[in-house]
């Protein structure tokens, strides 16, 4: 278990929850740029591929540190895609 933030179930579903959220509307900003061609979308999608990739950082204030504190092969999981979103972008 994870004691300092309390189970490994609710310290992934709560710190993960910001970093994900900036994961999936870049994917959506990606989907809408691609659907339209407007370069505000592609704005959208690299704003906030940057903001999950930082967030992920592991470093104390960050959430990537309770998340790698809680699951390694969540957080690489989570960092790998932002990181290509952020390259991609």
């Amino acid at each position: 278990t994870y004691t300092y933030y309390g189970s490994y179930r609710g310290v992934l579903e709560s710190v993960a929850a910001g970093p994900l959220v900036n994961i999936v509307l870049a994917i959506a900003g990606i989907i809408g740029y691609n659907a339209t061609g407007s370069s505000w979308m592609a704005a959208f999608a690299w704003v906030n591929a940057l903001i999950a990739v930082f967030n992920l950082l592991p470093v104390p204030p960050l959430d990537g540190e309770k998340i790698l504190r809680a699951s390694v092969g969540v957080w690489a999981a989570m960092f790998i895609l932002a990181a290509i979103l952020y390259i991609i972008l």
